[in-house]
């Protein structure tokens, strides 16, 4: 991923950290308290990368050893006002961040989380799940960090140092900062 200028109107900078799984989920993992806060949004169970998921998929994560954490915050060079400018200012970036996780998992064998957003995969046509059928895009469709439990908050500033911000009354924040990882079996 890039983090030049290739996203216009954003200064982006990346971080990357490796950090042993069994840290990882003793350390920022609160299965409870994230699928609570999961079930408030209105995509719960109505999107493939959304909760919930089956309570072996919850625990597939514990067979990792590894995790290649990254950390990318995003600052507008122009404030938007709203969120929806900002969201539209951030969908490449986004984009290109999903992307490049699925090409680590693939390169690496590992396990991709961290989406961001809603699942945009699918276009204007529902997801597939609303029906009780697969997920049409199972190469592109990752879950999140948080619909696994992880505060990604705490995780944000314990290991790369940035206090996330957050939107309100629909006005943007003044940077975004989007949170992903790559597990692995083995240790690197």
């Amino acid at each position: 991923m890039d983090t030049g200028d290739n996203y216009k109107g954003l200064i982006v900078e990346k971080r990357t950290s490796a950090i042993d799984m069994p840290t990882l989920i003793a350390r920022y993992r609160d299965t409870a308290r994230f699928l609570e806060a999961c079930r408030q949004c209105p995509l719960y169970g109505r999107q493939w990368c959304c909760p919930p998921f089956k309570p072996s998929a919850l625990q597939e994560i514990e067979h990792y050893q590894t995790a290649i954490l990254t950390g990318i915050t995003a600052t507008p060079r122009e404030q938007p006002q709203t969120l929806g400018s900002l969201e539209t200012l951030m969908q490449p970036l986004v984009d290109d961040f999903n992307t490049n996780l699925i090409v680590q998992e693939r390169t690496t064998g590992g396990m991709a989380l961290g989406f961001t957003g809603r699942c945009r995969q699918c276009g204007d046509t529902p997801c597939a799940r609303l029906d009780g059928l697969p997920c049409r895009h199972p190469e592109a469709v990752r879950p999140s960090m948080e619909s696994y439990g992880f505060d990604l908050v705490a995780i944000a500033r314990d290991i790369f140092g940035i206090e996330m911000e957050w939107g309100s009354n629909g006005m943007a924040p003044s940077a975004v900062t989007l949170i992903g990882a790559v597990l692995h079996r083995a240790n690197r």
